[in-house]
């Protein structure tokens, strides 16, 4: 694994080097936001303004106009990390979820207390408030949602 990293780090640097300095174009390390949302489609992200406020804010950069790389490599990483969660949160509901989609809101509390990085009770307790509870189930696809905010 320690191998992995090092091998696939820089080459994920300079594939996120190389797409920002496309829009780059005075060389100054500076992108629009408008810019930033562009980069991110052509990266294969389905990202809309909305989503793009939401990561913004997720690492801190509230409205700013101007991108810098490291800003920008931020943002990145929190949206490949969410991805990798998503696929360990997908495994976890097919034990619950009966093939049906949905989980109680009582196992999902069990499954995110567990897995990966421990999560306290108040950042499950507002996970589940922002997801749409119906009948005491959350949606698997609701809470991903949530889940990549």
């Amino acid at each position: 694994m320690e191998d992995y990293f090092w091998i696939t780090v820089p080459k994920k640097l300079k594939e996120f080097r190389l797409r920002f300095n496309v829009y780059d174009q005075d060389d100054d390390g500076i992108i629009t936001v408008n810019e930033l949302l562009t980069v991110l489609r052509e990266m294969g992200q389905n990202v809309t303004k909305a989503d793009l406020k939401e990561m913004m804010r997720a690492v801190e950069l509230g409205s700013k106009h101007d991108i810098h790389f490291d800003e920008f490599l931020m943002m990145v990483a929190n949206k490949e990390a969410c991805e990798e969660n998503v696929q360990e949160v997908k495994e976890a509901f097919k034990v619950f979820d009966n093939g049906k989609g949905y989980i109680s809101v009582r196992d999902l509390r069990t499954i995110m207390l567990s897995m990966g990085e421990r999560l306290t009770d108040e950042e499950v307790d507002e996970m589940i408030q922002e997801a749409t509870v119906k009948d005491g189930n959350i949606k698997i696809s609701d809470f991903i949602t949530v889940l990549c905010r």
